[in-house]
């Protein structure tokens, strides 16, 4: 696997990871496995994915700030545990 710039932008509720399509696809099944059963799990209202290269998370405004911005951490670091090569 070949080493790729990874940049994020974000807006109010979205982030978007770029640099990602072609050199990987992200192990759908697997994320899942670990979210549900986190702490992510448990404040998601939504998980939308689009091929294996582009997820969405949604989380309420009604939770608790710092909940959240863990959990939009930990999300980001699910995501990049469950990369596998391929599928460009």
């Amino acid at each position: 696997m070949r080493i790729q710039k990874i940049s994020t932008t974000s807006k109010p509720g979205r982030t978007k990871v770029s640099g990602l399509a072609g050199a990987v696809h992200i192990d759908i099944p697997a994320l899942w496995r670990d979210v549900e059963g986190s702490d992510v799990g448990r404040l998601l209202v939504h998980l939308e994915a689009h091929g294996g290269h582009h997820l969405g998370f949604t989380f309420s405004a009604v939770d608790d700030d710092t909940e959240i911005a863990d959990a939009v951490g930990s999300a980001f670091d699910y995501v990049l545990v469950n990369l596998a090569p391929g599928h460009g």
